[in-house]
């Protein structure tokens, strides 16, 4: 059974030679799976949707028609219970102070001691009636408004008009998607079918980013996008919905993600909130699994420093080399696999100690034909390709029981794929000669 074990944890892991040891400029980072929040608090959640963190690291989550505030420990502060459910958005202002859309003909502000403050009547303003409603840290409110289209309901274009605290108009952008973002900038982010727009903050076109794709990966959406945010130095946090993915990108559209869709208890089944800590890690609401996933953020080591760092961080010379960036959805999708899944295991950790020593004996002569020869890299990649997308069955593993299991059938898949098939068609050619 040894031997069986050591094989199969050599053939995946083997896989790692496609994971990239730095990210594109301005993300040199990757989110590594902390913890599951099956619970707030003490109670089991029904329907999470908006999450927010404050300036102090107390997140603030709308389950149903609850507004929660609860510690970074996962400790409740106070609940507020309305009427009826929640739309689901919340907003934070520049003073912590907590911004609920009730409905969409109401907002209210609360304290962070659960205190209400304030209370918006949008049916006071000159709006349609089919709109979506967003605030900026300066309270100024964003209606996107638009007619409903009866033939497709993804087609969600209109004017966004923004009005300052006090219900004045102070400005019409036309023809834009859901409006879902004001960056530090100024610079305004929507969401249309299948991507992501940014504006500046006169309402001219900047660029797009993504592209649509049912169930896609990295760098795809379908149809419109839940939460749009930013981290501190304006890298944009996005999650796309139903099967995801959680798209991280820079200005020059380089795409990163976090975590993986699937069914076992370190995946997301329909991320909606996401929001991040001082600290910078990742807090997702899963709506179709009522939890909250948490992510830490690992800074990684460029590929000039020791490679001792492998270990955690992981480190590819082939993969930029086969797959022509550090961010490919295939890259992606093996390094989220192995962080997330295979890591989690204490034969994995003990074989990539010993497979980095072997590995970087011969990565960087192959990694120098493949950029010397296109043909060469063309053969890599096409011998790799079947092994990702056969990969795609570790998704349901979720202990070290069923790492194995599947790693064994695995193999025996790409035994099948690499060796069997080859065979047979070797012997059916010599029987066609005689």
């Amino acid at each position: 059974m040894n031997s069986v074990i050591i094989i199969a944890t050599t053939t995946i892991f083997s896989l790692c030679l496609l994971v990239p040891n730095v990210y594109a400029t301005g993300i040199d980072f990757q989110y590594q799976y902390k913890e599951t929040w099956k619970q707030l608090g003490g109670l089991s959640p029904t329907m999470l949707q908006g999450i927010v963190i404050d300036s102090n690291d107390n997140l603030y989550v709308i389950d149903s028609n609850n507004l929660i505030k609860l510690t970074s420990s996962n400790e409740i502060v106070w609940t507020i219970t309305f009427g009826s459910n929640l739309p689901g958005m919340l907003y934070l202002n520049q003073n912590n102070e907590i911004l609920v859309i009730v409905s969409d003909e109401e907002i209210k502000k609360y304290s962070q001691l659960g205190e209400l403050v304030k209370t918006w009547d949008i049916g006071d303003f000159d709006i349609l009636p089919d709109h979506y409603i967003y605030i900026d840290t300066q309270e100024n409110i964003y209606i996107t408004e638009w007619i409903a289209n009866s033939f497709d309901s993804t087609d969600i274009i209109g004017d966004v008009k923004k009005f300052d605290s006090s219900g004045n108009i102070l400005k019409t952008y036309e023809d834009m998607g859901l409006l879902k973002l004001k960056d530090a900038k100024g610079n305004l982010y929507t969401t249309e079918s299948g991507k992501i727009v940014k504006y500046d903050a006169n309402g001219n076109k900047i660029t797009e980013f993504g592209k649509p794709e049912y169930r896609g990966g990295i760098g795809t959406f379908f149809e419109h996008a839940e939460t749009i945010i930013t981290d501190s130095s304006g890298l944009i946090f996005v999650t796309a919905g139903e099967y995801g993915p959680i798209n991280i990108f820079d200005e020059d559209g380089n795409f990163s993600g976090i975590g993986e869709y699937g069914w076992g208890s370190k995946t997301y089944g329909h991320p909606v909130g996401i929001a991040l800590d001082s600290q910078n890690n990742a807090y997702v609401t899963d709506y179709s699994r009522n939890r909250i996933l948490v992510y830490e953020r690992i800074l990684l080591e460029s590929n000039s420093q020791n490679n001792s760092s492998q270990t955690e961080g992981g480190g590819c010379l082939i993969a930029t080399a086969t797959y022509g960036s550090e961010l490919a959805p295939q890259v992606q999708q093996l390094r989220e696999l192995r962080d997330n899944t295979l890591l989690q295991t204490e034969s994995g950790k003990l074989f990539i100690n010993s497979f980095n020593d072997v590995y970087y004996s011969f990565s960087p002569t192959i990694s120098d034909l493949e950029r010397e020869s296109p043909i060469f890299k063309e053969v890599v990649k096409l011998f790799i390709t079947p092994m990702i997308s056969s990969l795609s069955i570790m998704s349901y593993a979720d202990s070290e029981e069923s790492v194995l299991g599947l790693g064994i059938s695995l193999i025996l898949l790409n035994v099948g794929m690499y060796l069997g098939i080859p065979v047979v068609l070797i012997m059916g050619l010599k029987l066609k000669r005689n």
